[in-house]
């Protein structure tokens, strides 16, 4: 008969055989796993030095590509604005590089900056009395600031393509004139008349100017397009321009609307010297009635920069 003793040790014996399989087989599976663990790593490790080494090429290339436009963007568009006199709305809060940018755009073209009307963060109609002057302004009942934003964009937009049609007559002039003056007093713009008295000389061109990174004050989408439509009603050259990088922009408004886009051109990159390119042809492409969106961001159907005008 087999006493309990024996039983007691076969089963320390059976628990000691289990732990030490379970001890040997742990660190034959860790070291296999560990293994396989370290592998991963290797392979993520060189996968990101692939992906660091193909950005900084892609880097050199596009720096490389900016550098080209520099310094071909004079001979691109030598006089290709040749003594254009250019109006530009500047919407409120964009990057002071998309300004400037626009600026040495025409400048390098040839062409001059005769005014610039700056919109202010009022437009955004917070209060009460800000709706209540932008109506008076605008000759309307309207109370809705987007609706009120796009009626005010769409009269400012007709009187100044008014005032610079070469058959314009000298009422076009006033109705301007005092719509400018009332905006200014109230603070819903600032105006630089910098080519002289004329607020918008005579076959003048215009540019809408807009975006950045941080958000606008207001949805300006439906006042630039109104505002650029109506200024290309009269046969005038128009043009949108925005930034390459940012939340919003005068371009990106312009090509969600069908009539808009239709009859004003667009550049979405106009901060950089492949868009300043773009602009001054663009804007001259513009002036004879042919209509392109170029930049690379969504809309954009005429590639990075247009080609010369036929005789530029």
């Amino acid at each position: 008969m087999i006493d309990f003793r024996y039983h007691l040790i076969s089963l320390v014996a059976v628990f000691l055989a289990l732990g030490l399989g379970i001890l040997l087989g742990s660190a034959v599976l860790g070291e296999n796993l560990t293994s396989r663990l370290r592998r991963a790593v290797e392979d993520v490790e060189r996968s990101n030095d692939r992906l660091r080494a193909a950005n900084a090429e892609m880097g050199r290339r596009i720096e490389s590509d900016h550098l080209f436009a520099q310094q071909a963007e004079p001979v691109l568009v030598d006089n290709s604005l040749a003594g254009q006199e250019v109006v530009v709305f500047e919407l409120a809060r964009s990057d002071d590089e998309l300004l400037s940018g626009v600026r040495e755009a025409i400048e390098t073209a040839g062409g001059s900056v005769a005014s610039v009307v700056a919109l202010s963060d009022r437009f955004a109609l917070e209060d009460e009395q800000s709706v209540l002057d932008l109506a008076r302004v605008a000759g309307t009942s309207l109370t809705d600031p987007g609706d009120l934003r796009i009626e005010a964009g769409a009269l400012l937009g007709s009187r100044a393509a008014d005032a610079g049609a070469p058959s314009r007559v000298s009422t076009g002039d006033r109705r301007l004139e005092r719509m400018i003056e009332q905006l200014e007093t109230l603070g819903f713009i600032e105006v630089n008349r910098e080519g002289g008295d004329d607020l918008i000389p005579e076959d003048a061109l215009f540019v809408i100017a807009g975006g950045g990174a941080d958000q606008p004050p207001y949805d300006e989408a439906g006042f630039t397009a109104s505002l650029a439509e109506r200024l290309a009603a009269r046969s005038a050259g128009v043009l949108a321009a925005e930034a390459r990088e940012g939340s919003w922009g005068a371009a990106s408004a312009v090509r969600a609307d069908d009539e808009a886009s239709a009859r004003v051109a667009t550049v979405d990159q106009a901060d950089v010297a492949q868009g300043r390119i773009a602009v001054a042809l663009g804007l001259d492409l513009a002036a004879e009635g042919t209509v392109g969106h170029w930049g690379s961001g969504p809309g954009s159907s005429g590639g990075v920069i247009p080609e010369p005008a036929p005789g530029g």
